[in-house]
């Protein structure tokens, strides 16, 4: 038998409950669970009505710092990628890229793989939805350096582009 390791979060089941409100829970139990096995501090804000999530307490040696994460997850494999929306709605049918000011990090979950994506929201930039190529080797995503990149939370520098992506694309390909 396999041994796991202590610190994965419980695979969840690939089955979508048909309601997204319903989903969104069940992976922000996901997440907490991954996020404290992780040594992580873990805060719920009261409501929703924050653009984050969660709040992610680290602390090194010298200082602490309080991250704000937004969740987001994906079961729909399309044309060989996984879209995951790095965005808000400011109406009915208009999104909005999240903002250094709203969100520190953005962190998907890719539900048939079992994988985490952790990103500065700095590196998203001003883009509302990311593709993520998980499937064969030769095709990954570009973005393949944040998957289960949770180091980043315990050195945000660490994982910021040397200049933000300024173009306006949506959706990026590999």
């Amino acid at each position: 038998m396999e041994k796991e390791n202590p610190t994965s979060a419980p695979r969840l089941p690939f089955r979508r409950t048909g309601d997204p409100k319903l989903q969104g829970e069940l992976i922000e139990l996901a997440f907490l669970h991954k996020a404290v096995s992780l040594g992580f501090a873990v805060a719920k804000p009261y409501g929703d009505s924050e653009r984050y999530d969660f709040i992610v307490d680290y602390r090194d040696n010298i200082d602490r710092k309080l991250l704000r994460v937004q969740v987001k997850s994906t079961a729909v494999l399309h044309q060989g990628s996984y879209r995951v929306l790095c965005s808000h709605c400011s109406t009915w049918r208009h999104r909005i890229a999240y903002s250094t000011r709203q969100i520190d990090f953005l962190v998907a979950y890719i539900m048939p793989e079992n994988a985490w994506y952790v990103f500065p929201v700095a590196v998203i930039g001003v883009r509302t939805c990311i593709k993520l190529f998980t499937q064969h080797r030769k095709t990954r995503s570009r973005f393949e350096e944040f998957r289960e990149a949770w180091r980043l939370m315990s050195d945000p520098a660490e994982g910021l582009p040397t200049s933000a992506p300024t173009t306006n694309t949506q959706e990026l390909n590999p």
